[in-house]
């Protein structure tokens, strides 16, 4: 019996893995299909492009219709806490950095079409309510996850103005150190 229960915890384990975790808080996390790494693996490679709806109606439909300059994007669920506090200092920040665009991607992680899920806020309705200006596409979950290498929420890349991935941020992270890293991309 106790064989067969080593098993057992180790099979729920092995699918933990299989299936991480997004958001790092167990009441509003988020099942993952496994990305291929991480997204510091990305880092010194072209940012992947991925295309959604413009929540904001400001510039095209995909990410890299954003380029052509320094840039932050930062990925988040509509469910996370963690990024429903980081994208408004994330807002003040790219209020403050003028010569970097900043972008946001929502990510449709439970197929609702941005018309939220289990009684949170859906991405339009946040996007509205906390005013936030950066460009930001909806997309669907498995169009980002496997690009980016998203193993946890909110994550942020930042991106060089040739389009290379310079550094990323995966939560846990100081939105200081956002800043300061942004601050000097060219």
């Amino acid at each position: 019996m106790a064989k067969h229960l080593g098993s057992f915890v180790l099979v729920l384990l092995a699918l933990g893995v299989v299936f991480g975790v997004g958001c790092g808080d167990d009441d509003a996390a988020v099942v993952y299909p496994t990305p291929s790494g991480s997204p510091e693996q990305l880092v010194g490679s072209a940012l992947p492009d991925v295309a959604g709806e413009n929540l904001t109606g400001q510039g095209g439909a995909k990410l890299s219709d954003f380029g052509g300059a320094p840039r932050v994007v930062v990925f988040w669920l509509n469910d996370c806490p963690h990024c429903q506090s980081e994208l408004p200092a994330l807002q003040s920040v790219a209020s403050r950095l003028s010569n970097v665009k900043f972008a946001s991607v929502a990510i449709d992680a439970k197929g609702s079409n941005g018309n939220g899920s289990k009684g949170y806020e859906t991405p339009r309705a946040f996007v509205k309510s906390t005013k936030l200006t950066m460009p930001t596409l909806l997309v669907p979950r498995l169009n980002a996850d496997a690009k980016f290498n998203l193993v946890q929420i909110p994550t942020v890349f930042l991106v060089d103005s040739g389009g290379t991935i310079v550094k990323t941020f995966t939560w846990p992270f100081a939105t200081a150190d956002v800043e300061s890293s942004a601050s000097s991309l060219k």
